[in-house]
């Protein structure tokens, strides 16, 4: 059996990419963040994949049923502005909007009661999903502060993804083609703060290049392009549930599955969708 059954703290993520999708079009497009959702207002559950100020809203289904031909379908899809994508803490820690699109969301929690983080540069907001109101923000440059360099980067800097490994015990945090393995377990003593990495968690253990990590180092290369996903733009998004991955990089789609460490090109975003 898998390890992981439904998880809803998600992943996310993007910075990169220009999308040049018009709405209810999918050709084309360059995903730039993915999370599934379900707060209290809209009790359906649903993926949102978002490509920089264009969201797609999609029923959840399998991961390993996308892998085996079933596309995902659309039930809307518009512009992505106001509210809760494009809320940041401004310098001065207060909470504001901007038209400028966030450059990672990652929801977490079970059904609707869990958190929602909106980052926007290296500044986040909290938003309680049960109450749908904001709960505190804050700057990942100083909540990070402890986190590693990985040639020269540090994952504030330009975050694209993080999803759950190890039975929810620790995150994968991605940006375009490096990583960072964070602690989150209250069972880690070499915790310098709480566990949480947006309550100033700094309990970092591993970290390096995608192309040795053990989730990607076998990671298939696109039969459109012949880069594997962390190459060329890197990975841009990436969405979990039930213990599976959607990887994208650009309009590139790939399914993982991290029990058997099994990887599938599916070909683009396009590919996988209908309805939009």
């Amino acid at each position: 059996m898998k390890k992981n059954s439904l998880k809803l703290g998600i992943a996310l993520l993007l910075t990169v990419g220009s999308a040049g999708s018009a709405w209810g079009q999918t050709s084309g497009t360059s995903v730039t963040a993915a999370t599934f959702d379900q707060s209290k207002w809209d009790l359906q559950p649903s993926f949102f994949i978002i490509s920089d100020s264009t969201y797609f809203k999609f029923s959840p289904m399998n991961i390993a049923d996308i892998s085996a031909g079933a596309d995902l379908s659309c039930i809307a899809t518009g512009p992505l502005s106001g509210g809760l994508w494009t809320s940041y803490c401004n310098p001065a820690g207060k909470i504001g909007s901007s038209r400028a699109f966030p450059n990672a969301i990652t929801s977490e929690g079970s059904t609707y009661q869990g958190t929602r983080f909106v980052v926007r540069g290296t500044k986040f907001t909290k938003m309680d999903l049960a109450s749908n109101t904001f709960d505190g923000c804050g700057d990942l440059t100083s909540t990070w502060s402890g986190a590693p360099l990985v040639g020269g980067v540090h994952p504030a800097d330009n975050i694209t993804a993080m999803v759950t490994e190890q039975g929810g015990d620790q995150r994968l945090v991605i940006s375009r083609d490096r990583y960072w393995e964070v602690e989150i377990g209250s069972s880690q003593s070499s915790c310098s703060g709480p566990g949480e990495i947006y309550q100033g968690g700094n309990c970092w253990i591993n970290e390096g290049y995608l192309a040795s990590h053990a989730d990607f180092v076998n990671a298939p290369a696109a039969t459109t392009d012949g880069l594997k996903p962390f190459e060329g733009e890197g990975v841009t998004a990436m969405l979990e549930y039930g213990g599976d991955w959607l990887v994208f990089s650009g309009e590139k789609v790939w399914s993982y599955d991290p029990y058997w460490r099994s990887w599938n090109f599916l070909g683009t975003f396009a590919d996988i969708t209908s309805g939009c």
